[in-house]
């Protein structure tokens, strides 16, 4: 019985490593199974022959057929008024390089081993001047997509993001092309989308110097998280002037197309409130608490567990603060976005008192307060700080796909 299951478990895995790419071929996908075919060929044979038969049989009839199809995809895609044509057309070419590649280096086992397939002979041994002719076609395309863009690149920021994407794509296919470099160092200044983080807008929820501490946590923040998008920088006031129109610009005289705006709409500066909760607890052994006669000449002692109260005391201090954020283009003053950021800072101290008799604590210790209560002011300093990073992660968060 043991000598039957491991011939069992012997054959199963002769199997399951005698994939000859028929399920692939049958699928229609030749490209995998001419590939799933060469590697069985490439193995050596098992107990028969007949792994290596059904793979050489799908091997060629993959190849065959795969050739056919992605010859017939290349014909339609060029005659296609289709966008990005020779990108597929590359695909389909360099898939046909990848299966003669892999038939090629089967074969060349085969013959190898005294077997000389003839097969494969009428078709051609390689693409290398289609491939490199389609790249530069691809290359053509991206550039001529770029050109256009760059014409609008003084008055469309999209079309000159269009254009530096573009010109990046044809150098991608084929690097130095043309002037795409250049162009694409041309056009980068036009794409940029360039925002201005004005300090906050007093109102009567702070005072003008609590007003500034907050800017200055937000320029803070700002000076570490200033990119938040490829195509979009944020800037601080001391960054920017403003030219006889009255509108932002940058010192080198790039213009700014949105300033972000923000203001206190709420602030609570110290809430506190004090909770008490009590338990009841006992003694977990009996305890003489007096005596009790029986009669004239016997006195028994009266044993009870002893009982007293737990109180907890939570003392909670709050800092609350409300911000509201929008922004704002600079040539239109329509509102952009708007968004509201809500931030604490809090502190909770605990302890614990007790009254009744001592022994019902069974050994308890009471919670003993830790720290001391912070000022008003103190809580200040930490919500404006983790305000600063708030503002700035929300403006980071509304810039990020811009």
């Amino acid at each position: 019985m043991d000598r039957l299951i491991f011939y069992a478990l012997l054959f199963t895995a002769g199997l399951s490593a005698c994939s000859s790419g028929k399920t692939a071929y049958r699928r229609g996908d030749y490209a995998e199974a001419v590939q799933k075919a060469s590697t069985r060929l490439a193995q050596k044979k098992g107990w028969s022959n007949r792994g290596h038969e059904l793979a050489m049989l799908v091997l060629q009839r993959a190849f065959v057929q795969g050739y056919n199809k992605h010859q017939e995809a290349i014909r339609r895609l060029t005659n296609a008024a289709r966008p990005y044509r020779w990108e597929a057309i590359f695909t389909e070419y360099k898939t046909l390089q990848t299966m003669t590649d892999e038939a090629h280096r089967t074969l060349a086992i085969r013959q190898a081993a005294g077997t000389e397939p003839t097969w494969l002979a009428p078709y051609p041994t390689g693409y290398e001047s289609q491939l490199a002719e389609t790249r530069t076609l691809a290359a053509a395309e991206r550039y001529a997509l770029a050109e256009a863009a760059f014409a609008h690149r003084e008055t469309d920021r999209y079309a000159a993001r269009e254009a530096y994407e573009q010109y990046g794509q044809a150098l991608n296919w084929e690097p130095n092309y043309l002037d795409a470099t250049q162009k694409r160092l041309t056009v980068a200044p036009f794409a940029m989308l360039r925002v201005l983080v004005e300090p906050p807008t007093q109102t009567r929820e702070l005072d003008p110097a609590d007003t500034h501490e907050l800017g200055q946590a937000v320029f803070a923040h700002l000076a570490r998280n200033s990119t938040p998008a490829p195509f979009v920088h944020l800037y601080q006031p001391d960054q920017t002037e403003v030219d006889s129109d009255g509108e932002y610009r940058l010192f080198d005289g790039q213009p700014i197309a949105e300033t972000v705006q923000y203001l206190v709409d709420r602030y609570v500066p110290y809430d506190e409130r004090l909770t008490t909760t009590t338990q009841a607890v006992e003694s977990n052994s009996l305890y003489k608490v007096g005596e009790k006669r029986i009669n004239d000449s016997t006195v028994v002692d009266i044993m009870e567990k002893v009982k007293g109260v737990i109180t907890l005391h939570t003392h909670h201090i709050e800092a609350r603060m409300v911000v509201q954020l929008r922004a704002i283009d600079t040539q239109t003053d329509k509102v952009i976005w708007t968004d509201t950021d809500y931030i604490t800072r809090d502190w909770t101290g605990t302890w614990e008192t007790f009254t009744g008799d001592d022994r019902a604590l069974n050994g308890h210790t009471l919670l003993t307060l830790t720290g001391t209560p912070p000022s008003a002011r103190r809580l200040f300093f930490d919500l404006v700080s983790s305000a600063g990073g708030s503002v700035v992660s929300t403006v980071r968060k509304q810039y990020k796909k811009r």
